[in-house]
């Protein structure tokens, strides 16, 4: 994987948002070093470094308490403190003298937490100490004298280091920012401080204390950046700490940063107890034999593609492997024998010891329901999830600009919420509507908070919804109430500008926002089967194209914002496009922010290699296919080895390309969209003709045992969908050359787009005459029908009998197609929905599906995790037929009980033994991997590098001199060692015998052999010399 410098895009102060490595859909495994880096990459440009007197009049104003209460300062709390000699003396010291001087700390009280994560977050993270009201501080005794982080009280995060040459501040870097990896790695620990703050409180900003030996400095992050203080010695200049401490102390929750409109509801409130009654009252008013369940023959109505099937759901099936694949196996996540974090959390973060630890996940999103009998109840189980006793449950305000009121709801935790600390902050919340008598509604709503980026051309979610819901636009969210929040707008941007009057801010200004939508949707990974999610994204395409017509484009389809939502009135499940923050209008041409937008695993190839690129309709196409291949590698039967799934969604979703203007797409997804195929090459263990391209397999109830006798059927309809869309994008990237592309598309609709809605809906199409999606050849069998009886989740047949008997979309270029018109002519089919549409409907009208195709998850549950080894010491096991393959190749198999025999190695091993020797723990292992290397005499033996005959290795080799009669035996010993070690196929210094090697004819003359030749091969051999190849 490339390095992940620090990278930017030319004019644009944006990271790389291919960094984000504990996005909800990443598939890599992320350590908390790479938390830490992509913090502080956010955070670049966005530091400020002021002197202590600027920093306390912009943000620790002087009260009316503070100046009647005020005491004159004292030199006494820190008089005559010891040189630490290390951190636990400062998480001693430090705390007793500021808790005894009540004065300075009113109300408050600081609790050392070095190793105690808090356990209802599930994160072993702790700051070393912290600020806590005085009545929720942490628990202590003389005996315990350490308390249990509580990120849901904690007022101000304080880090103790002992060195103050670990300064996260540089002074002599533009903005302060850390060159050192010591002083980097600082700045990304309290940057992760601030990120469990922002997840577990509603505020608006935060303050942090760093102490660095006898220096401190004050820090205040909010969602636009950070400002510090220059560092001071609060031994000697003690006021600069205690001014702080005593002005903190009598602001009013609002100035210390914990936002107004929201309310912490206790446990033993009335409303909490209203809201654990109202999920009761639901699951009483649920009848088990309402719904789909009750009629299975019933069809949908016009306009619904995905019917429902609640009996049951993917969820409640015993999780089943992979049969389509020959050789599937029980997959074994690469992660099982690692070592969670104790809940005692010794292994809290503490300078940088944990650099390498397994990330702490705080991109939160509550566990899958469980399905109930009626699909409706979904709602319930994600607000009775919620429903945490440990977690902090709250009552929101949403200031609703369309009737100009306040409206109130009640929620648990998080339904959801992004990781972070500048940005939009997102979270979402399945919530209950809190009337004015203080009874809680009936229905159920999603309301989601968020910072969002203030900018006169930037529209409110809520505006766009409103915009699209009066146009009838279908398939969205509907919009309920929205409003930004007063006097909540990040303070950073506007104090910058006071500091650099005649520079442009490289801050963001952010504003406090809430919405509240009708529809409380479930993730598209819970679809039932692939013609569920195929149903889904074609929901999406017609949102997108109806949106599209009504002036505004998406710029973020993600697998995240494609959702599933039950309608009740109708009794089915469709798709349904949400999170429109980022949608902009298509007939302005200003660039609002300089930087990509979007979701990096979904982003197109084209907008991952020009940052600053306009989001045009094939881009956003392009997007909905990647999340349909998200999906379904990761739950439907295909080609590609279990084991190898973590990996392709690695290097197909994750990865990137790095270079000095910044990051570009990856290697994986370049190459399936501009190759027209998605190559399975670099992943399958054994290659054949079926499974050197990714094809979709029609589920089969035999094993992978079976396969050799019965073939994977490779009839699944998903594959002629694929191809098609491949073959269009391929199109569409070859033209890149040769045509420039015209960013016309982002213009208001032209009347023939414009005319599709009204004539040509892919949803209502009459028998007349339309226009056909460029083609060359037939993509599906269109005389196989679905059979309704079989295929609960097909198309209506209302819907059916409005559609056109058959529609002839094609796959790709044919030889008469290959010329430039050719291409344009297919890649055409990108530049409006109605293809991608008439695709879609197609395909799920005419196709065979499976009823029952998905399968469990085979993505690595905790993230897959790229091994600079692949093959680590120790790890060989004969494969199944090894006897039988070894026999063929020439090789003689060794006797269960031989080992080998430990040759004597010089103490200078030379340069790869060397590395090799640092990389393990033990020197003894080290020089059993060395010993591998010892091969026979120089005149009898050829070393046969694996790169090209030119080439020469550089490293040194351990030979033998060895008789013509040893020869044969050292060939057997070597090459059953190599294949141990695997590194029999094409290793570099792969060594190969100068005669043949006799073969037994039987395998019991093999294995008399095999005894008889390697109890001659204990025998001591001669001493050792070197010979350079």
């Amino acid at each position: 994987m490339p390095s992940r410098a620090v990278s930017f895009a030319p004019g644009t102060d944006s990271p790389s948002q291919a960094l984000k490595s504990k996005g909800q859909h990443t598939s890599s495994k992320a350590t908390r070093n790479d938390n830490h880096r992509e913090l502080r990459h956010s955070m670049h440009h966005k530091i400020v470094v002021v002197r202590q007197v600027d920093f306390m009049e912009f943000f620790v104003p002087v009260t009316l308490q503070s100046q009647s209460k005020r005491r004159k300062p004292r030199r006494t709390v820190f008089n005559k403190l010891r040189n630490f000699q290390n951190e636990s003396q400062m998480y001693h010291d430090i705390p007793s003298r500021l808790n005894k001087e009540k004065c300075y700390c009113n109300g408050y009280r600081l609790v050392a937490t070095p190793h105690k994560g808090d356990q209802a977050v599930g994160s072993t993270l702790a700051p070393d100490c912290g600020f806590y009201p005085a009545d929720h501080a942490p628990a202590t005794d003389k005996k315990q004298p350490y308390g249990r982080t509580d990120w849901s009280y904690l007022e101000i995060p304080v880090e103790c280091k002992r060195d103050p040459s670990v300064d996260p501040f540089e002074k002599n870097t533009p903005c302060g920012e850390p060159l050192s990896e010591a002083r980097k790695s600082c700045l990304g620990q309290i940057l992760s401080y601030s990120e469990l703050l922002f997840l577990n409180q509603h505020r608006m900003f935060h303050f942090l204390i760093l102490f660095l030996g006898h220096y401190a400095r004050i820090i205040r992050i909010d969602r636009s950046g950070m400002f510090a203080t220059e560092r001071f010695d609060y031994v000697e200049e003690e006021d600069k700490l205690t001014e702080f401490l005593w002005r903190y102390s009598c602001l009013s929750p609002e100035q210390r940063g914990h936002d107004p409109t929201v309310e912490r509801i206790d446990p033993a409130h009335p409303l909490a107890k209203a809201m654990r009654e109202k999920v009761a009252e639901a699951r009483r008013n649920a009848q088990p034999d309402a719904g789909p369940a009750a009629d299975t023959d019933a069809q949908p109505t016009d306009g619904e593609a995905c019917p429902a099937d609640a009996n049951s759901h993917p969820a409640d099936a015993a999780p089943r492997a992979n049969t389509a694949d020959a050789s599937a196996e029980t997959r074994d996540d690469d992660d099982d024998d690692d070592d969670d974090d104790d809940d005692d959390g010794d292994d809290a973060d503490s300078d940088n010891d944990d650099d390498n630890d397994d990330n702490d996940d705080n991109d939160e999103v509550l566990p899958e329901p469980q399905q109930a009998s009626h699909d409706g109840n979904y709602i319930t189980d994600l607000f009775e999830a919620s429903l945490d006793e440990k977690r902090p449950w709250w009552r929101l305000e949403v200031h609703d600009e369309l009737t100009g009121t306040i409206q109130s709801f009640v929620a648990g935790k998080p339904h959801f919420q992004a990781p972070g600390v500048r940005g939009r902050g997102t979270r979402g919340y399945v919530a209950l509507p809190l009337r004015s008598d203080g009874t809680l509604g009936d229905h159920f709503v999603y309301l989601k908070d968020a910072w969002r980026v203030k900018h006169p051309a930037i529209q409110k979610e809520g505006t766009t919804l409103k915009h699209l819901n009066d146009n009838d636009i279908e398939y969205i969210p509907t919009l309920l109430c929205h409003g930004d929040l007063p006097s909540q707008v990040t303070e950073s941007p506007e104090r910058w500008k006071q500091l650099h009057p005649n520079t442009p801010c490289p801050l963001k200004e952010h504003q406090h926002y809430r919405i509240v939508v009708k529809e409380v949707g479930k993730p598209l990974s819970h679809f039932k089967n692939s013609i569920q999610l195929v149903s889904a994204l074609f929901h999406c395409v017609l949102a997108h194209q109806g949106a599209f017509e009504a002036g505004f484009i998406h710029r973020d389809i993600s697998a995240g914002n494609i959702l599933l939502y039950y309608n009740e009135e109708t009794g089915l499940w469709q798709g349904i496009l949400t999170d429109w923050e980022l949608a902009k209008d298509v007939t302005k041409t200003e660039v609002r922010q300089p930087e990509r937008t979007g979701t990096w695993q979904f982003m197109s190839a084209h907008v991952q290699d020009d940052p600053g690129r306009v989001v045009v309709i094939p881009d956003e196409l392009e997007s909905i296919f990647h999340v349909f291949i998200f999906y379904a590698i990761r739950f439907l039967p295909h080609n590609l080895h279990d084991q190898e799934v973590g990996r392709f969604l690695h290097n197909y979703f994750d990865d990137y390309a790095a270079n000095v203007a910044g990051t570009r797409c990856g290697a994986a997804k370049r190459n399936a969209v501009e190759n027209g195929c998605i190559s399975l090459k670099a992943y399958n263990p054994k290659l054949t003709v079926y499974n050197t391209i990714l094809k979709f397999t029609w589920p089969c109830a035999t094993s992978s045992d079976d396969t050799a006798q019965n073939p994977p059927d490779y009839s699944h309809p998903l594959n002629d969908l694929m191809k098609t869309l491949l073959s269009w994008f391929q199109a569409h990237y070859s033209l890149d050359a040769q045509v420039p592309e015209q960013p016309a598309t982002v213009d208001h609709p032209t009347r023939a787009v414009s005319a599709l809605r009204a004539s040509d809906d892919p949803r209502r199409r009459s028998s007349r005459a339309r226009s056909q999606p460029r083609h060359s050849a037939q993509a599906h069998d269109t005389k196989s029908p679905p059979n309704p009886s079989t295929n609960p989740s097909a198309i209506s047949a209302t819907e059916t009998a409005q559609a056109p008997s058959t529609l002839n979309v094609q796959t790709g270029p044919s030889r008469q197609m290959t010329d430039a018109t050719g291409k344009a002519e297919l890649a055409h089919n990108l530049h409006v929905h109605e293809p991608m549409a008439c695709l879609l409907y197609d395909v799920i009208q005419t196709a065979h599906w499976p009823e029952d195709d998905k399968f469990e998850d085979k993505r690595p549950k905790k993230g897959f995790a790229p091994k600079d080894d692949p093959i680590p010491s120790g790890s060989w096991h004969p494969p199944e037929n090894f006897a039988q393959d070894a026999d063929i190749a020439g090789y003689v198999i060794p006797p269960a009980e031989w080992q080998p025999v430990e040759q004597p190695v010089e103490t200078d091993m030379g340069p790869e033994s060397e590395d090799e020797g640092e990389e393990e723990e033990d020197a003894e292992e080290a020089d059993e991997v060395d010993s591998g290397h010892e091969s026979a005499n120089e005149d009898e033996w050829m070393v046969i590098p694996a790169e090209e005959e030119s080439s020469r290795v550089s490293d040194e080799w351990m030979v033998t001199d060895m008789s013509d009669a040893e020869d044969e035996q050292a060939v057997e010993r070597l090459l059953f060692e190599d294949l141990r070690d695997g590194s029999s196929s094409g290793g570099v210094g792969a060594v190969a015998p100068a005669h043949p090697v006799s073969r037994p004819s039987t395998p019991e003359a093999s294995s008399q052999m095999s005894r008889k030749r390697y109890r001659e091969a204990e025998e001591p051999t001669t001493p050792t010399k070197r010979s350079k190849y």
